[in-house]
Protein backbone atom coordinates (compact mmCIF):
# COMPACT_ATOMS: atom_id res chain seq x y z
CA UNK A 1 0.00 0.00 0.00
CA UNK A 2 1.18 3.48 -0.75
CA UNK A 3 1.04 6.51 1.53
CA UNK A 4 -2.16 7.89 0.03
CA UNK A 5 -3.99 4.61 0.57
CA UNK A 6 -2.87 4.47 4.18
CA UNK A 7 -3.96 8.07 4.76
CA UNK A 8 -7.38 7.28 3.28
CA UNK A 9 -7.69 4.24 5.57
CA UNK A 10 -6.83 6.31 8.67
CA UNK A 11 -9.26 9.02 7.57
CA UNK A 12 -12.09 6.60 6.89
CA UNK A 13 -11.46 4.91 10.26
CA UNK A 14 -11.69 8.28 11.97
CA UNK A 15 -14.99 9.18 10.30
CA UNK A 16 -16.39 5.71 10.99
CA UNK A 17 -15.62 6.15 14.69
CA UNK A 18 -17.14 9.64 14.66
CA UNK A 19 -20.29 8.27 13.02
CA UNK A 20 -20.66 5.37 15.43
CA UNK A 21 -20.14 7.61 18.47
CA UNK A 22 -22.63 10.16 17.11
CA UNK A 23 -25.29 7.52 16.51
CA UNK A 24 -24.75 6.00 19.97
CA UNK A 25 -24.58 9.33 21.83
CA UNK A 26 -28.33 9.54 22.70
CA UNK A 27 -28.14 6.02 24.15
CA UNK A 28 -25.11 6.61 26.41
CA UNK A 29 -26.54 6.68 29.90
CA UNK A 30 -23.37 5.54 31.67
CA UNK A 31 -20.49 8.00 32.26
CA UNK A 32 -17.93 5.25 31.65
CA UNK A 33 -19.37 4.75 28.14
CA UNK A 34 -18.77 8.42 27.40
CA UNK A 35 -15.18 8.13 28.60
CA UNK A 36 -14.66 5.10 26.38
CA UNK A 37 -16.15 7.00 23.45
CA UNK A 38 -13.72 9.89 24.02
CA UNK A 39 -10.78 7.50 23.99
CA UNK A 40 -12.07 5.78 20.83
CA UNK A 41 -12.49 9.21 19.23
CA UNK A 42 -8.89 10.16 19.98
CA UNK A 43 -7.15 7.00 18.76
CA UNK A 44 -7.34 7.40 14.94
CA UNK A 45 -5.91 10.96 14.75
CA UNK A 46 -3.22 10.20 17.34
CA UNK A 47 -2.03 7.06 15.62
CA UNK A 48 -2.25 8.74 12.22
CA UNK A 49 0.19 11.36 13.52
CA UNK A 50 2.59 8.68 14.76
CA UNK A 51 2.31 6.78 11.46
CA UNK A 52 2.79 9.92 9.36
CA UNK A 53 5.79 10.98 11.43
CA UNK A 54 7.39 7.59 10.78
CA UNK A 55 6.76 7.98 7.05
CA UNK A 56 8.43 11.40 7.14
CA UNK A 57 11.30 9.89 9.12
CA UNK A 58 10.59 12.10 12.11
CA UNK A 59 11.42 10.75 15.52
CA UNK A 60 8.50 10.35 17.93
CA UNK A 61 9.77 8.89 21.22
CA UNK A 62 7.86 5.91 22.56
CA UNK A 63 7.37 7.71 25.86
CA UNK A 64 5.51 10.56 24.11
CA UNK A 65 3.15 8.36 22.06
CA UNK A 66 0.61 7.72 24.86
CA UNK A 67 0.62 11.44 25.64
CA UNK A 68 -0.31 12.15 22.02
CA UNK A 69 -3.44 10.02 22.47
CA UNK A 70 -4.63 12.25 25.31
CA UNK A 71 -3.45 15.59 23.88
CA UNK A 72 -4.23 14.90 20.22
CA UNK A 73 -6.56 17.91 19.97
CA UNK A 74 -3.52 20.16 20.47
CA UNK A 75 -0.72 18.08 18.99
CA UNK A 76 -2.30 17.11 15.64
CA UNK A 77 -3.01 20.71 14.50
CA UNK A 78 0.50 21.80 15.49
CA UNK A 79 1.95 18.82 13.60
CA UNK A 80 -0.14 19.56 10.52
CA UNK A 81 0.85 23.22 10.51
CA UNK A 82 4.53 22.46 11.07
CA UNK A 83 4.82 19.74 8.42
CA UNK A 84 2.43 20.98 5.72
CA UNK A 85 2.31 24.76 6.32
CA UNK A 86 -0.74 26.31 4.56
CA UNK A 87 -1.94 22.94 3.26
CA UNK A 88 -2.03 21.77 6.86
CA UNK A 89 -4.37 24.62 7.76
CA UNK A 90 -6.59 23.65 4.84
CA UNK A 91 -6.61 20.00 5.89
CA UNK A 92 -7.39 21.02 9.45
CA UNK A 93 -10.35 23.19 8.45
CA UNK A 94 -11.64 20.50 6.09
CA UNK A 95 -11.54 17.80 8.76
CA UNK A 96 -13.17 20.01 11.39
CA UNK A 97 -16.06 20.78 9.03
CA UNK A 98 -16.40 17.14 7.93
CA UNK A 99 -16.32 15.96 11.56
CA UNK A 100 -19.10 18.38 12.45
CA UNK A 101 -21.22 17.28 9.48
CA UNK A 102 -20.76 13.56 10.17
CA UNK A 103 -21.49 13.98 13.87
CA UNK A 104 -24.60 16.13 13.30
CA UNK A 105 -26.01 13.74 10.70
CA UNK A 106 -25.31 10.72 12.92
CA UNK A 107 -26.73 12.30 16.07
CA UNK A 108 -29.87 13.74 14.51
CA UNK A 109 -30.46 10.62 12.45
CA UNK A 110 -30.29 8.60 15.63
CA UNK A 111 -32.61 10.93 17.56
CA UNK A 112 -35.24 11.24 14.83
CA UNK A 113 -35.16 7.72 13.33
CA UNK A 114 -33.45 5.20 15.60
CA UNK A 115 -34.73 6.42 19.01
CA UNK A 116 -38.47 6.29 18.04
CA UNK A 117 -37.95 2.89 16.42
CA UNK A 118 -36.44 1.41 19.57
CA UNK A 119 -38.43 3.19 22.27
CA UNK A 120 -41.61 4.07 20.39
CA UNK A 121 -43.14 7.49 19.92
CA UNK A 122 -43.37 8.08 23.68
CA UNK A 123 -39.56 8.34 23.88
CA UNK A 124 -38.96 5.84 26.60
Amino acid sequence: MNNRTNSILWCSTYYFVVGVISVCQPFMFDPSAEKLARIAFSLPPAYWLIYDARLRRAFVPHVIQPVIVFLWILVVPVYLLSTRKWWGLGYLILHVVCTLVVSMVGYHGSVYFLWPTIFGEGGG
